[in-house]
């Protein structure tokens, strides 16, 4: 291997250059963040042979020489690391304190990884960085990498960043052939199907084979992964996802599998985008150009490559949304009974999600923002219900710019916004934090349980029904009793979509009357193999006289039909006795914490 760069030739080492090498990882700055520190000449003449010519001779790449004018300035390469289990290609360098701040270390990395995605055809390389390393941190966003994940490697707690090649192909005839093969592999019992830009005749695509699996319960998936691995996959977990089973395949083309309950909406999503293009050609020639420019921009910066695809690819999901075509699931699902206490915890989170998040997919006003650590919500709608952030998966070390980084996106705007902390948000301190960066801790809810089996319904006096698009707005007016913006209508719930009324849809919006007049509202949510309550709000002159708990018993007895054996909710302190009396149990808490006024 041999690359000639402006400044600097980057080549394989030879025994000739052990002295020079020793030289240079002896320097105690060179190996400042490394895991052993400054080698001896011995230890330099055992790293190279044992762990450099071996990986040349075994991988066909590894750590090489840098060198400028004949010197030695340093090492950079590719080599091969297990992270968290999963084999990994990182791109690494090292380089004498005389040649930094000088541009060498980005001219370097820049080579070696379009040599590794135009030669070695690898889909993405990663760097591992210890988080107090900010020059490297520095280098890595200059280049393109996007931070991905916190890990322990080998004791340390680092960073994982991530720099993937993005290459749009025209379309190729073979890719549906390729998925109709690849499906036969799975050793799962999933309905499949051929999605994403591949599956749409004529489309230009990153030639990648994605694949959806549908399941009745997702839990269930990870008992497969061992034998996920011996067909060639990568179990991932969510993958960022909440409910989602990630699995990647490298082969040529590389193949991802995205599993979801067959409930899921994301499932229904997926198809609905690919069933919308496929009929509307028109469409595809658009797509195809706008990722081709997006391609040609950002060649290794697929955040950017994603943002830009944002706009387009939410006209299609509200465009589809209206569509009448029906997608081929199949709904009907056994319902899981049998729960460990972890497992109803990440049912609620990803149940709260999916309420939360799901109108950005369908409306104008409201979107989601591209941030792979944290849910990020904005609306036109100057209500902090309507815009708000959850889910961090923050670092100690990044947590402070992150936080500032999503205030600004709403400063920037002049909208309010809320912050939502539970107990799988990372840094484990992040609510303090929130409060040292101007936050305030505005109110803290009980996620609570309760198991349907044991619920019976009772029977009330007032009228409570499922509605539909022509009473939400009556919906919203009797939201605005407990500060709800009164724009919320107009500008969200008058634009959803009508698969959200739809007998299967896993939202039920009710309302309660007494004389025709709306006093009371609920929202049952069916997602994640859990019914979650939410929005059970009365009118002030219809408070404490069972309005509240009337509705919340049509809602569970909903439920109940549908064959689902939990539900959850969060609760005030103040609703909290309430629904202890109905049967439910505290098993967690959630925090909401606001911008301060002098902020």
């Amino acid at each position: 291997m041999h690359i000639k760069t402006k400044r600097i030739v980057i080549q394989e080492f030879t025994e000739r250059d052990l002295d020079a090498f020793a030289h240079l990882v002896a320097d105690p700055e060179v190996m400042r963040f490394s895991l052993k520190g400054p080698l001896s000449f011995d230890e330099a003449k055992e790293h190279l042979d044992r762990r450099i010519f071996s990986h040349y001779q075994k991988h066909g790449f590894g750590l090489w020489a840098l060198f400028v004018e004949e010197q030695l300035i340093g090492l950079a390469g590719l080599i091969n690391q297990s992270i968290d289990g999963i084999e990994e290609v990182e791109l690494a360098y090292r380089l004498h304190p005389d040649f930094w701040g000088k541009g060498y270390a980005l001219e370097a990395v820049s080579a070696i990884s379009e040599y590794a995605f135009s030669h070695l055809n690898l889909p993405y390389l990663i760097s591992i960085i210890d988080p107090k390393n900010h020059p490297s941190v520095k280098i890595a966003t200059r280049l393109g990498m996007h931070f991905w994940k916190q890990t322990i490697f080998h004791g340390f707690d680092v960073g994982i960043h991530r720099l993937l090649k993005v290459l749009v192909e025209p379309y190729n005839d073979l890719w549906p052939s390729w998925f109709e093969e690849e499906k036969k592999k799975i050793p799962l019992e999933l309905q499949m199907f051929h999605i994403g830009s591949t599956s749409i005749p004529g489309c230009s695509a990153k030639p990648i084979i994605d694949m959806l699996g549908t399941c009745a319960d997702i839990t269930e998936i990870d008992d497969h992964n061992q034998a996920m691995e011996k067909s060639g996959y990568e179990p991932m977990g969510e993958n960022g996802i909440p409910q989602r089973r990630f699995f990647r395949k490298r082969a040529n083309p590389p193949v991802n599998l995205h599993i979801f309950e067959v409930s899921d909406p994301e499932a229904a999503r997926h198809l609905r985008f690919r069933n919308y293009l496929r009929a509307h050609p028109e469409h595809v020639e658009r797509y195809s150009r706008l990722k081709k420019d997006l391609a040609t921009r950002f060649p290794h910066d697929i955040l950017n490559y994603i943002r830009g695809k944002g706009e387009f690819v939410k006209s299609i999901d509200m465009a589809a949304a209206w569509d009448k075509q029906p997608i081929e699931l199949q709904t009907s699902a056994k319902r899981k009974t049998l729960w460990s206490e972890q497992e109803i915890l990440i049912a609620m989170r990803a149940n709260m999600h999916l309420q939360m998040t799901l109108f950005s997919q369908f409306i104008p006003a409201v979107e989601r923002l591209l941030e792979l650590d944290v849910t990020v919500i904005q609306s036109s709608v100057a209500d902090d219900t309507y815009n708000f952030a959850l889910g961090a998966s923050f670092t100690e070390n990044n947590c402070r710019h992150r936080i500032n980084h999503v205030r600004s996106q709403f400063r920037q705007k002049k909208l309010p916004f809320s912050w939502w902390v539970g107990g799988e948000d990372t840094p484990p301190q992040l609510g303090r934090i929130l409060i040292e960066e101007g936050l305030a801790l505005r109110e803290e809810n009980v996620g609570m349980v309760l198991d349907l089996k044991e619920f019976q319904a009772k029977g009330t006096d007032l009228q409570i029904e499922r509605i539909g698009p022509k009473q939400l707005r009556e919906f919203v007016q009797v939201l605005t009793t407990i500060g709800i913006h009164s724009d919320a209508h107009e500008k969200i719930y008058s634009q959803l979509p009508p698969l959200l009324y739809l007998e299967e849809s896993p939202f039920a919006f009710y309302l309660a009357y007494r004389d025709k007049r709306p006093i009371a509202t609920g929202l049952l949510v069916l997602h994640a193999q859990v019914a979650g309550i939410y929005y059970i709000t009365t009118i002030p002159e219809e408070r404490k006289k069972g309005v509240g708990t009337a509705m919340m018993q049509q809602l569970l007895a909903h439920a109940q039909s549908k064959g689902y054996a939990l539900s959850t909710l969060q609760a005030s302190h103040l609703g909290k006795n309430l629904y202890e009396k109905m049967g439910y149990r505290s098993i967690c808490s959630f925090k909401e914490y606001v911008l301060r006024q002098s902020s």
